[in-house]
This record gives C-alpha cells, sequence and structure tokens, in this order.
C-alpha cells in the first residue's frame, strides 16, 4: 500500500543535458511493513516525541545500533522501487527512528521533508550527518584534528547542554540535514542537527564514536552498544551503498 508525494517544480537550467542532468522528478511514497489498508491508515498523521533521523553510512551505522531491539520497522519510503529510507518506532510509540538506506541528489530533500512531516511529526527532531572535510573548501582542516562533531541548531530549539562545537560559519549543513532543519524552522519544530567530520572516507568504528557525545543530551541515544556491534552495522550499511549507488 502507498501514499504518493507530489513532484519537484521544473527548474530552469542552461542546457537540456544540465536539465536532464541535475533535475529529477521525485514522488516518494510510503510503504507500510504490513503493506494492508488497515495499518496504512494508522500511520497517517502519526505522532511522537522525537524524531531522529539519520543520513548517511556514519549516521545510518550509528543509529541502525542505538535504536532500542525491540523498536517496531514501521515502513519504507520510496523513491518508485528505491527504498529511500525505513522507518522504526520505539514500543512506547515515544521515538522515531529514520534510516537512510542511499543519497538522494541535493535538489530534492526539502521534497522530501515536505513528504515526511505530513505522516510523521513531533516537536523535537534530531539529525546526524556526517560529510568528509574534503567536500567542504571553507573548513579549517589544518587547525582542526580530524574526526570531529559539529553541531547547529535552529532557533525552536531548547537550549541544553552543549556536547561539541558549534558547525563553523563557513561550513553550511547540505542535502537532507540543511533540508530537514529548514523545514522544521518554517515550521515551528525544534531542530539540532550534529555533523560528524570524519578522518577518512571508509566509515570507521572510532569515527561514528563521536556520536555518543549526543547519548549525553538525548536519552532516546543512550543504548549501550558494543563495538562489535557496531561494527557489524556498519558492514550492513556499506553493503547497502554498494548495491544502491543510483544517486552517488
Amino acid at each position: 500500500m502507498e501514499i504518493e508525494g507530489g513532484s519537484l517544480p521544473k527548474r530552469d537550467y542552461d542546457s537540456d543535458d544540465e536539465a536532464q542532468g541535475l533535475y529529477e522528478e521525485i514522488k516518494f511514497r510510503f510503504r507500510t511493513d504490513k503493506g494492508d489498508p488497515l495499518s496504512l491508515l494508522s500511520i497517517s498523521g502519526f505522532k511522537s516525541n522525537f524524531i531522529v533521523i539519520s543520513t548517511t553510512e556514519h549516521a545510518s551505522a550509528y543509529l541502525l545500533a542505538k535504536k532500542p531491539k525491540d523498536a517496531n520497522i514501521i515502513g519504507y519510503i520510496y523513491n518508485e522501487d528505491l527504498k529511500v529510507a525505513e522507518i522504526y518506532n520505539s514500543q512506547d510509540n515515544t521515538t522515531t527512528f529514520v534510516i537512510f538506506d542511499i543519497v538522494l541528489p541535493l535538489n530534492i530533500y526539502f521534497e522530501f521533508a515536505k513528504f515526511f512531516f505530513e505522516k510523521f511529526s513531533a516537536p523535537k527532531v534530531v539529525i546526524l550527518d556526517s560529510i568528509n572535510p574534503n567536500a567542504l573548501p571553507g573548513f579549517p582542516k589544518d587547525k582542526v584534528e580530524l574526526p570531529v562533531l559539529r553541531s547547529v541548531a535552529n532557533t525552536k530549539a531548547k537550549e541544553g547542554p552543549e556536547v561539541c562545537n558549534p558547525l563553523e560559519d563557513a561550513c553550511p549543513l547540505r542535502g537532507v540535514s540543511g533540508d530537514v532543519l529548514t523545514y522544521c524552522e518554517i515550521n515551528g519544530i525544534s531542530a539540532e542537527a550534529f555533523l560528524l567530520l570524519p578522518s577518512d572516507y571508509d566509515v570507521i568504528i572510532e569515527d561514528i564514536l563521536l556520536y555518543e557525545k549526543i547519548a549525553s543530551k538525548y536519552k532516546e541515544l543512550s543504548k549501550t552498544v558494543e563495538k562489535e556491534f557496531l561494527g557489524k552495522m556498519i558492514t550492513k550499511v556499506s553493503s547497502r551503498s554498494l548495491s544502491k549507488d543510483l544517486y552517488l
């Protein structure tokens, strides 16, 4: 069973080739784990207290390891036949976990945010992201020893303990993190994003463990995780990316 989302408005580019390369007509769909109409109705307008979103291999491996063992998988968000993200819910229905499978084109993440928050809502959102500093020309690599964790919050986020330094001005958020943060700001939702700048493009356990600083601030991520189990989650998300590199 599916719910369709709208397609993106067309944009003007300098050439047909550029338009073909940069414009993607996206139609997001949500499919429940069970797939029957009654379960679909129960998911529409689903509310929880906290939504945590992981966007990439590093963050996805961490969140897969940190979600409660008894968390229920609610369903999946698709674009056509390609699974974009899987959604879990805690047993007490207080926390929703959104784990991305793939990287999408940068120009469609706001459309994803609109589609997602029409169906899932919470007063508080946390985004886990990572990007290699080589992709951020303005990042002061010569002054910072990698890996590092940075954070940025919108104006709706309540103050709490600082677990890492704020994101440098020269390093704006990109992709789903930036667009979800923007959507939450526009719609009065508290949102905070944590950006991991790893030591290497490869997914390394020691790098991912920097996310553990967040667990001291958000109890929803406080589950204890063994390194061996985290390593298995790294293997899991890495194999997904290798088999689903359509948008990379």
